[in-house]
This record gives structure tokens, sequence and C-alpha cells, in this order.
């Protein structure tokens, strides 16, 4: 969604669980992988979601409807990878707090998953920015009050994985001292979190990009920053986490534009053409090859209005994508989930 969170707390990069290592072979589910498995075609069950975690739903708005409330946010969370999508394997989430993602940790039937979380960081709020950059802190949660810690982003694997979390460079972000962005927010530093897995030979980024609808501010300093984001983003997902490169890859998140060549797309000048032109998106054959896809933006009425999650993989990879038709009333962002079957 365009919107991004609240406030700000320390500098760690993380919340990390222990798991056991799991891969989905086509028809099966097996345990670690042998050199003959990893030979096999296989399948890997991909999910992105902007949980809009942090934002208090709004009278005659029926959308983020368990907004700061940790306990509701988790429970949603989990009953959407253990009981709607079970076999996924990989879940980039948005807009969440850290608060949220340790609950998901304590939580009996996610033990084999491992997480990473990774807040965005600013310059505050108010008339003038802050001379210090700082992590955003979530709202207290409206059922008890407590602190629900940072607002970020994070990255899900059921399977072992060795995380890596970035933050996009100065010089490729909306930085500004003129302006805030459209939610009051003085200088946004957008992350991206990746891992890379062993065992399904893939290495997976989720991030969430800066918007484009700026109000006030010079639209190309946003265009051009979110351009050089999704440069920034195929680069690391090529690049892997530490000495291992992975040449299948899977990307995504709410990446904040238009498809190329759906409502509101500007084609081939859209900043996700370049990433368009190196991957497939999961919708995207389910529409002819055009670079196009089911919306997954919510509007105040529930009605999903364009295309702004995706979910980007190694080309000749097959793609089974799935956005549900149903108006998603626990955040403005309808998932996007992937079967995406590798034939080696």
């Amino acid at each position: 969604m365009p919107r991004i969170g609240t406030r700000p707390a320390s500098r760690t990069l993380g919340v990390v669980l222990t798991c056991t290592a799991a891969l989905v072979a086509v028809g099966t589910v097996t345990g670690p992988a042998s050199a003959a498995t990893r030979a096999q075609a296989f399948q890997v069950k991909a999910m992105t979601w902007n949980a809009c975690a942090n934002t208090a739903p709004k009278k005659g708005d029926d959308r983020c409807r368990n907004g700061r409330q940790t306990a509701k946010v988790a429970a949603t969370i989990r009953d959407r990878i253990v009981r709607n999508q079970p076999q996924t394997r990989v879940l980039f989430l948005q807009e969440v707090c850290s608060v949220d993602v340790s609950r998901l940790q304590g939580m009996a039937d996610l033990s084999g998953w491992k997480w990473k979380f990774t807040p965005i960081r600013f310059q505050g709020t108010g008339n003038k920015p802050s001379a210090r950059v700082t992590d955003r802190n979530c709202a207290p949660d409206k059922s008890t009050h407590a602190g629900r810690g940072k607002f970020g982003i994070a990255v899900g694997v059921r399977g072992a994985a060795q995380f890596k979390a970035r933050y996009y460079p100065d010089a490729h972000q909306p930085i500004d001292n003129r302006h805030k962005d459209n939610y009051g927010h003085w200088n946004v530093r957008q992350a991206v979190v990746c891992a890379s897995v062993a065992d399904w030979r893939t290495t997976v980024c989720g991030t969430h990009l800066t918007p484009l609808n700026d109000k006030g501010a010079d639209p190309g300093l946003y265009r051009s920053a979110q351009a050089a984001q999704v440069r920034d983003l195929m680069s690391y997902a090529k690049q892997g986490v530490g000495a291992t490169a992975y040449g299948r890859v899977l990307f995504g998140g709410d990446l904040n534009q238009s498809a190329p060549d759906g409502a509101g797309g500007s084609g081939d000048k859209s900043t996700l053409a370049p990433a368009y032109a190196q991957y497939s998106e999961c919708d995207q054959s389910a529409h002819g090859g055009k670079r196009d896809g089911r919306n997954t933006y919510e509007n105040a009425k529930g009605t999903a209005s364009r295309k702004l999650d995706y979910l980007f993989t190694t080309k000749g990879a097959s793609s089974k994508c799935y956005v549900t038709n149903r108006h998603v009333s626990t955040s403005d962002h309808k998932p996007v989930v992937d079967d995406v079957t590798y034939s080696s």
C-alpha cells in the first residue's frame, strides 16, 4: 500500500529463530534435500502480504480491522500460512511490528520457521526533520496498551536459511529536507531482507518500496528513488547472502507501483519494467504474458483498485498464482500466493 507506519527504537536488524529444513518436491513434502532430490523438479510456495498491522481501523472503513492489536495480527498471519495456505515455505511481510513477529516466533505450529525482522528508519515527524536517523516505533496495542516494538518488514522461511538485511543506499532514497512523505514522515529509509536457502538453492528477498504518489514533493525524486531501489533489489537477490549466490531467486513485496500494463501502469517507463524484463512475475502468465495482474490494493470501499504487490522469480519456472476474490478486511492489501515450480 502507499502507507508506511510510525516511530523509533534501537538499531538491531533482526528477530531470528531456529528451525528445521524443508523442501517441497513436486507433489511431496520432504525433509532436508539430498543431492538426488536437488536435481528433481520441486515447488516452493511463497506469499507476500502487507499486513497493515500499525494502522488503526477507521469508522466506515472496513480495512485494517486488526491494526494495532498484536494478538489478532499474529493470529491472522499464522492462519494464512497454516490454515489457508498450509504448504507455504516463504513469507514476505510489510507494515508489521517486531512484537508481532516475536509472537509468531512463540507459536508451536510455527516452530519450523525462521524469521528476520528489520525496522524502517526515518527522521521523525513534526515541523522539521530530526538531526538523527532513528528506527520507527509501532503505536501501542489498542487492547493491552503495551508497546509493540519497531515498525518494518519481515521475511519468514520454513527451513534453514541464512539472512541478511540491508537499507537501500541513501542516494537511492527520496531524502529531501524540503518535504515530508504522504504520511508526515521525514526522510524514510526503506529496507530489504534476503535469505539464502541452501536446500532449495534459492535466494529470497522481501521489501517495501518507496511510494510514488507523493504530495507536494518533486515526483521525479520519488520515481528515481524507486527505480534505483528496484535495481538494488534485483542485485541483492542475485548476489545472495554470504559467500553463496544461487542462480535461482524469488523476490517481491509491496512495491508501491502499478503493474506496467495494468490499471494506472506506465508501460516501459514503469520502475518495474526492468524486473519484468529479467524475471517472471507471479500473475503474469494468467494475463497472456502481459506485465499485468489482479489488483491487490483495496480502497476504503473494499474494492481492489490496483496491483501493488508482486512476486518475481527466475524465468523458466512455472507459477500458479493466487489472489483471493474476496475483500480482505484485516488489511488494505490482498496477499499474493505463488506455487513456483522449478524444473531443476
